[in-house]
């Protein structure tokens, strides 16, 4: 959804992308609360006007298709999930009765980003640039291809159009940067060689444009700001309304980050992190609730669009892996969130269950360690019968595994069970986050090697220097340390 023809970003007629076209609303129909919702979903707080008559223009040329009546109630976050008419090749309603709104521009912009000024549509402008509290532009000397391309991207747009040139008008205010020599693989304006801020000698006469592709969509609307040497793990940012903002910690598990890794191209999640951010930086969702299903976090529930500058309980992060299942992995399927399910293995290439003969507390215990939880709640819980092949039986894990796959057990597919036997277990409701501390190869949950959980991974702790004093730091499901072995 976009707002074309407004004299500002935050107004304009409602626009709307369909099975690969742009479409305007008739407003016949058209409610204050349908405007709400797409504003909410744009990335303001709700819209200050909604108009039915041709405000932003009279003109209907290429605008014939679209949608007769969009109705929301208000509490929708996208007007995806709103009542509509349909699309429509031929709309019946004249240019005076398109559905347009005025947003409330409450936005909260941070150093460096970027944005398209002076067009009325957000896709191609002046480019301008914030910087210690100012919006200003760009000196088109030396601007080249490499250097639009950076722009796009950075906005979330595929490529450039390549134009000749085009004017949206001088800019206000400080010219920020002259002579941008772009690679055209760096990931923001700022990153490219340049003489420096606000050391120029031009005038906003040549102030630089750009007109971005709409048609190729935005590339990646999630991308991870990466972990020192962890490109495939960092803070999950999601593109909305012409910028890139944080997602809430609030809710977030492994179900939202296997959505998360999908769309940005990788198969699987190793872990589920929470993180701190310096500053007020721009927040976009909160309270996001995926099944695990979904090919986007846009489409998963959520609290709405928004803008903010704090997250109570931190903001979301993850640790993907690029390797879809390999030979011996184990899930959980069937439960209402990621630390419960029925145990699944993987075996010749499918999924399979896990019978519940001779199932104990120390294989469930492995199958927790292996998935990154840090305990167990219930070593058996039936999560309903699951289908295919029923891989294992009479598993005999010790405690001290590091996966199912390493425990005695019956040869593959060889038991007397039926899909009402497939044994389900519930992990401790926490997946691992940055620093959390656990127990390992004990034989009950009391004791064991120390590890401790650092950039996506478990890791030990040496024992030099270990005195009777670290031991008592952490105490995991006990009140007293009173032992305590090296190696």
């Amino acid at each position: 959804i976009r707002l074309d023809d407004g004299d500002t970003f935050n107004a304009g007629e409602v626009t709307v992308y369909y099975n690969g076209s742009w479409g305007r609303v008739c407003s016949d129909y058209w409610t204050q609360a349908t405007a709400d919702v797409v504003c909410r979903e744009l990335g303001f707080v709700n819209a200050s006007k909604s108009t039915n008559n041709g405000t932003f223009s009279t003109d209907t040329t290429g605008k014939t298709a679209g949608f007769e009546s969009l109705i929301c109630s208000g509490g929708q976050n996208a007007v995806s999930a709103c009542a509509s008419s349909g699309w429509s090749d031929e709309l019946r309603c004249t240019a005076n009765k398109t559905a347009a709104v005025v947003c409330q521009a409450v936005h909260l912009d941070k150093n460096y980003d970027v944005r398209l000024a002076g067009a009325k549509a957000s896709y191609q402008g002046r480019v301008e640039i914030f910087r210690v509290g100012q919006w200003g532009t760009v000196c088109s000397d030396e601007w080249n291809t490499p250097d639009t391309e950076v722009v796009c991207k950075q906005l979330g747009y595929s490529k450039p159009v390549i134009l000749g040139p085009v004017s949206f008008g001088p800019g206000k205010g400080p010219i920020w940067l002259d002579n941008v020599q772009c690679y055209g693989n760096e990931t923001s304006l700022d990153r490219c060689q340049h003489n420096g801020w606000a050391n120029h000698d031009c005038t906003h006469s040549k102030d630089v444009t750009v007109v971005c592709d709409i048609n190729g969509g935005v590339t990646k609307p999630v991308r991870l700001s990466s972990y020192p040497n962890n490109t495939n793990g960092g803070l999950v940012e999601i593109y909305h309304a012409g910028a890139w903002g944080l997602i809430c910690y609030d809710h977030w598990d492994l179900h939202d980050a296997h959505v998360a890794c999908r769309q940005v191209g990788l198969a699987g999640v190793k872990a589920v992190a929470k993180e701190t951010v310096d500053g007020l930086p721009r927040v976009h969702l909160g309270n996001v609730s995926c099944v695990g299903s979904e090919d986007t976090l846009a489409s998963c529930p959520h609290s709405g669009w928004g803008v903010g500058t704090t997250c109570n309980y931190g903001y979301a992060g993850v640790v993907c892996t690029d390797s879809s299942a390999s030979e011996g992995d184990v899930r959980l399927f069937g439960g209402r969130k990621p630390s419960e399910g029925r145990v699944e293995i993987f075996h010749l290439g499918e999924w399979g269950t896990v019978c519940e003969d001779g199932w104990t507390e120390q294989n469930a215990r492995v199958v927790c360690y292996e998935l990154g939880f840090t305990g167990v709640v219930s070593k058996y819980q039936s999560f309903g019968p699951g289908r295919g092949h029923i891989w294992l039986n009479n598993v005999q894990c010790s405690g001290i595994e590091t996966s199912l796959v390493a425990c005695g057990r019956s040869d593959w597919g060889q038991n007397p069970c039926s899909h009402t036997e497939d044994v389900g277990v519930i992990c401790s409701d926490s997946s691992a986050s940055e620093g959390d501390v656990r127990l390992f190869g004990g034989r009950k949950p009391s004791e064991g090697r120390v590890e401790i959980f650092h950039l996506g991974e478990w890791g030990t702790v040496c024992e030099d220097g270990w005195t009777e004093q670290n031991a008592r730091v952490r105490v995991i499901g006990e009140e007293w340390v009173d032992i305590f072995h090296r190696g």
